[in-house]
């Protein structure tokens, strides 16, 4: 869906053909709460390991940071010989203007980015994604080792109350707020802190009998949120517009009198435009629930289909490798940015896109894999039986299925 929409998002499409097109996109928001859902099941499953924290972070750096060390190398290898003062317009979208390199070692270049009201440039722009990610894994174990369980359901709930609120403060007050509410982790909470939610509804017995028998009630909560999609991109200023963010930011910061009713009609708008990420979410949400607990369902036999799980396992390279290979491609070729106005772009476009899968496919089979099964060699332990227990009390491993099932997925 992200190869699509970077792909086709400047392509001189029928309007509603274009909008519809912008559902693409939000595979990111999809990708959040499939994460949440599953590192949530793999810390909810380990929390009472002696080795929790150790074994966590060693399969998490095992299967992120090799690719993205690569990927920072690529670029800074090939930013030295670009000579950024030529005409080529390519390679001065992919390499000029990055932020500073230390927030890309520390991971924290959602923040720089927000800062500079810039993603940068092409070749890197897409990993504030993983600075998210990242900083959701600092933050994620603390909260499930720590808490009780019957307090981390009402954590999870304040937090994801928080979310829509923190974006709508920032679009009000802050000069790129509207950057800031896509890419920090604080404003991403409520579709990752979702997943985490279903991964423990799926852990109480009584809680996943309920969806298993309220199958319809499902459905009708899908359609309506599907409508809700629908009506978001048939809107004439697209699905991430909801409101004029200078016009906003002028009356916030007017020393003149402003009517009651144009201060309401501001943050009517600025919450629905907050609220949509939060819509989104809970469409993929949904979704997830269906697939998870109907598996004779439509939506769960099409979600396991051989090419949508070959695109799964290599996910991680080829969001990555996209658009630094657009960008290449249409750099040699044409000297320009990406953009489909003709036959010879579109088959150029599908070359790119085609040597992607095929670099994605060699990155899973050469690195990724060999470096997720060294990885697995440190396994979570079992939970330590207390002298108060009895001797026959069962003892039980740990994480194993769904942290499987998570490296097997190639979900980064």
């Amino acid at each position: 869906m992200m190869l699509f929409f970077h792909a086709v998002e400047s392509a001189p499409l029928p309007r509603y053909l274009s909008a519809i097109s912008q559902l693409t996109w939000t595979a990111i928001d999809l990708f959040f709460v499939l994460s949440g859902f599953l590192i949530g099941g793999i810390l909810l499953d380990a929390r009472d390991s002696p080795n929790y924290f150790k074994t966590f972070y060693i399969h998490r750096s095992y299967r992120v940071l090799p690719l993205y060390a690569l990927t920072l190398a690529m670029f800074w290898l090939l930013f030295c010989l670009t000579n950024l003062k030529s005409r080529n317009e390519a390679f001065r979208w992919l390499f000029a203007d990055p932020a500073p390199w230390y927030s890309f070692v520390t991971i924290t270049q959602n923040f720089a980015m927000t800062y500079r009201g810039t993603l940068g440039p092409g070749f890197l722009g897409v990993s504030w994604s993983l600075a998210v990610e990242e900083q959701f894994y600092l933050t994620l174990p603390i909260l499930i080792r720590y808490l009780k369980p019957r307090q981390l359901p009402y954590v999870l709930a304040a937090l994801i109350v928080a979310a829509p609120l923190i974006r709508i403060v920032l679009r009000l007050y802050y000069v790129h707020g509207d950057l800031g509410g896509y890419i920090l982790l604080p404003c991403r909470a409520d579709a990752l802190l979702l997943g985490v939610s279903a991964a423990v509804l799926m852990r109480n017995e009584k809680s996943q009998q309920f969806l298993i028998r309220n199958k319809n009630m499902l459905y009708g909560i899908l359609l309506v949120l599907a409508c809700g999609m629908l009506w978001m991109v048939l809107k004439p200023a697209g699905l991430r517009a909801g409101f004029d963010t200078e016009q906003a930011r002028a009356m916030v910061q007017s020393t003149e009198s402003v009517s009651s009713w144009r201060w309401l009609a501001l943050y009517a708008r600025t919450a629905r435009a907050s609220l949509n990420y939060t819509w989104i979410d809970s469409f993929y949400l949904c979704i997830l629930l269906i697939a998870v607990n109907h598996k004779s369902s439509a939506i769960s036999r099409i979600l396991r289909s051989r090419v949508l799980l070959m695109f799964g396992t290599i996910s991680y390279a080829a969001y990555y490798f996209h658009q630094p290979l657009l960008g290449l491609f249409y750099g040699f070729m044409k000297g320009r940015v990406p953009h489909i106005t003709s036959l010879s772009d579109l088959a150029l476009t599908i070359a790119a896109l085609s040597v992607t899968v095929a670099l994605a496919s060699l990155s899973w089979l050469y690195l990724e894999r060999p470096l997720l099964q060294r990885g697995h060699r440190h396994k979570y332990g079992s939970k330590k039986i207390e002298p108060s227990q009895s001797e026959s009390e069962p003892v039980t491993l740990l994480g194993l299925v769904t942290e499987r099932t998570l490296e097997e997925s190639g979900t980064p």
